[in-house]
């Protein structure tokens, strides 16, 4: 989206093993995360650009360092 990667946290750490229901969005270049209902997380990529054009794989998961 937009010129380079967007990168949205979740608020609350997700890692008790668990299965949850994770709710992505995107309009534009604007895009949002929801992690079992609860309150979205919401950010915007860079530059003009409104496409998703992706030459490879789409990430999503835990940060370990934090």
């Amino acid at each position: 989206m937009g010129a380079g990667p967007a990168e949205m946290r979740s608020r609350v750490r997700v890692n008790d093993g668990a299965p949850h229901t994770v709710f992505l969005d995107r309009l534009g270049r604007a895009g949002s995360v929801q992690i079992d209902g609860g309150e979205p997380v919401a950010d915007s990529s860079k530059g003009s650009l409104q496409m998703l054009n992706v030459n490879g794989n789409i990430y999503f998961g835990m940060d370990t360092k934090h």
